[in-house]
């Protein structure tokens, strides 16, 4: 009975989740905190970290305000000095492919593999890759 017991609180508590050490949080929080642009789609990427040091992405296209249909937040994960965002396949309506963040050279880039209807020939293909700015605080 203590196997059993003991085999059910494993499979309980064991998680797909990684959990971020303070190091990983401080230096995604260096790397990837603000308000990001790219000018030329009007698309603009908020990086935010919540009470819990989890981390929240919101992206919008032009305006950020009330009523603006391609506003969405994302939840993603830390892993070195990248960002992970997922695929997301619970409801087939809003399938999100997996995406992953970085930073090279000051410009934040935003990629995404095939997903859901679109296909690639290689599925470990990247086929988006957006370029970001930082915007300066004001």
């Amino acid at each position: 009975m203590k196997i059993i017991v003991t085999l059910i609180f494993i499979i309980l508590t064991n998680t797909n989740s990684k959990a971020q050490t303070k190091k990983e949080i401080q230096l995604a929080k260096k790397i990837f905190e603000g308000t990001w642009v790219n000018k030329k789609l009007n698309r603009h990427i908020h990086i935010g970290f919540d009470v819990e040091d989890k981390v929240l992405i919101t992206d919008w296209i032009g305006k950020y305000k009330a009523g603006n249909n391609t506003l969405g937040s994302y939840p993603a994960f830390i892993s070195g000095d990248t960002l992970i965002l997922p695929e997301d396949k619970q409801d087939e309506n809003t399938l999100a492919p997996y995406c992953e963040i970085t930073v090279q050279d000051g410009t934040l880039l935003y990629r995404c593999k095939a997903s859901g209807y679109v296909k690639a020939k290689n599925e470990n293909t990247f086929i988006n890759n957006t370029p970001f700015i930082k915007v300066k605080k004001t």
